[in-house]
């Protein structure tokens, strides 16, 4: 959507947008009072949850200047993203060759949360926190070493 608003040139569109990035999740009173008052949510509450959610506040933030937007980006991102894999040793018949998996990240995972921090970082790059990382120390677990051939 983000390459779509130039794209079309709509004005119309562009605004649709804005409002569904402000108040996706916004009940039905909240929509119909911001036909008016054009900027209801600017507490940033209604933003929709999930892996869109730190994008469209960002978004949000990014076209109104409204800081509320952004720190709920920022807040939103470092919540969801960031865990520590678990990987587990797949090999015998169900790998041509051993390899580590986590079963709970998915190519699709993995590639859109990197296209939220890319977004997230890039829209709110002057409301970004200078304090000390969310997760200063993070602990590897020493990878199982194959049985030697006999």
């Amino acid at each position: 959507m983000f390459e779509l608003v130039p794209l079309l040139g709509r004005k119309d569109f562009e605004e649709a947008w804005l409002k569904m990035c402000r108040l996706g999740v916004a009940p039905p009173e909240v929509w119909d009072k911001d036909r008016t008052t054009h900027n209801e949510g600017a507490d940033a509450q209604y933003v929709p949850p999930g892996q869109s959610g730190p994008r469209l506040a960002a978004y949000a933030y990014a076209k109104t200047g409204n800081v509320a937007y952004a720190k709920k980006a920022i807040a939103m991102l470092l919540a969801q993203g960031g865990g520590v894999a678990n990987p587990v040793m797949v090999s015998g018949a169900e790998s041509l060759r051993p390899v580590e998996e986590d079963a709970r990240v998915s190519t699709n995972e993995a590639a859109q949360t990197a296209l939220q921090c890319i977004e997230v970082l890039e829209l709110c790059k002057d409301q970004l926190p200078t304090e000390a990382a969310v997760r200063t120390v993070r602990e590897f677990r020493a990878r199982p070493q194959p049985a030697p051939p006999r």
